[in-house]
């Protein structure tokens, strides 16, 4: 009996061993499902610490996705229309369309894969997941905007792009809504633009921040350079557009910001001076120097006689932002070196210039180097300058 009990347990027990083999290697896998389609993984998804975390790559891409790795410093930087994501495994916080988002151990490697958390990364992507327990199915949904309405937003810097090429100034308004406070500058001063420098932009980045049927708003890093005419600085920059839907179907842009702007050939512009007569360089050295006397008095009228502008509203806040600066310190400010790098008969011109600034504020005293472009124009016999005054590079001496 001890010889046949012996022979039953070995039985019994290769018999539950075998069983849960079986069960192990029936062991139920996670089932990703996007927009009603199973994902295609190239290892399975596997849960940690009830999390479940899939192969990074193939979620990347189907999520629409461009990926760069960089295998020795194991960073991924990731481009959709609407996102960028950069992350480093065994980083503390990942980069989301320039905000920090902490990572909390949702990207790691497993068994030589790098994986990433299924529901942290649909949620840094605005996409939806419910898990059903019983299927040991995971569904995500993208609500956003389909890639035919994604494409229809980015044909906007598409005919901006081919309207420059061009130097088409008609076809370059219609891209603007008819309710665009641009336009009407925009209507005076483009044909002539075009007229005098041809530039050619590359949109280095871009994706489209917010989406609805009445607005998007799409963020860009354009690099510009002059490929033709009169002045220009050449210049890497970030810029949002805000669009709305035009009655031809055609999104349309309403307002431009430029967020950003780095100038790269600041010390070659001076290069680019133009000849004109005597009389005109003299006043229009009188009227740099006048700006910079009435800034050194902290005079607001003085200061604002030097300048024209497009409506009262606009005048009434330079003289708030003069008042406001004159209150705030006192300043000592001297042209360093200056040029005309823009002039034609007609009354307009574009000067160049360094201005180099002490400003003190109580017991300090900050000493800076300025480059700054800013158009003239003669108004009634007067030589005034606009408001489209730009700061090309600035330093701490």
């Amino acid at each position: 009996m001890k010889r046949w009990s012996a022979v039953l347990i070995s039985l019994v027990l290769a018999f539950a061993l075998a069983g849960n083999a079986a069960a192990a290697s029936k062991s139920k896998t996670v089932q990703v499902v996007l927009n009603g389609k199973p994902v295609a993984f190239q290892v399975d998804p596997v849960i940690i610490d009830n999390r479940t975390f899939v192969e990074f790559r193939t979620l990347f891409e189907q999520f629409g996705y461009d990926i760069e790795y960089d295998e020795a410093a194991k960073t991924i930087t990731a481009r959709s229309p609407m996102h960028k994501i950069q992350m480093a495994i065994g980083g503390d916080v990942a980069f989301v369309d320039g905000q920090t988002v902490e990572i909390n151990g949702q990207l790691k490697i497993v068994n030589d894969r790098t994986m990433v958390g299924l529901r942290f990364l649909a949620d840094l992507s605005g996409l939806e997941v419910d898990w059903d327990p019983d299927a040991f199915q995971a569904s995500i949904v993208d609500h956003g905007p389909s890639a035919a309405e994604l494409q229809a937003v980015f044909r906007v810097l598409d005919r901006m792009q081919k309207a420059e090429t061009d130097s088409d100034a008609d076809e370059m308004l219609r891209l603007f809504s008819d309710d665009s406070p641009l336009l009407d500058v925009l209507k005076n001063r483009l044909p002539e633009q075009f007229k005098k420098v041809q530039t050619k932009t590359t949109f280095v980045e871009k994706r489209i921040a917010s989406y609805s049927k009445d607005q998007a708003v799409l963020l860009t890093t354009e690099d510009t350079v002059k490929v033709g005419g009169g002045f220009f600085a050449d210049n890497v920059s970030d810029v949002k557009y805000t669009l709305v839907p035009g009655a031809d179907g055609e999104w349309k842009i309403r307002q431009i910001e430029v967020l950003n702007a780095q100038y790269r050939n600041v010390g070659e512009l001076f290069s680019q001076a133009v000849a004109v007569p005597d009389s005109v360089k003299s006043d229009l050295q009188n009227i740099l120097n006048a700006q910079i006397e009435a800034m050194k008095k902290e005079d607001v009228d003085a200061y604002l006689a030097t300048m024209t502008f497009e409506n009262d509203e606009q005048k009434t806040a330079m003289k708030t932002q003069l008042q406001q600066l004159f209150a705030a310190a006192d300043s000592g400010t001297s042209v360093e070196k200056w040029a005309v790098v823009d002039y034609d008969e007609a009354g307009k011109a574009t000067l160049l210039f360094t201005l180099v600034s002490e400003v003190r504020i109580g017991t300090q005293t900050v000493k800076t180097r300025v480059v700054m472009t800013n158009g003239v124009e003669k108004i009634d016999g007067k030589w005034l300058f606009n408001t489209n005054g730009v700061q090309l590079s600035a330093e701490q001496l």
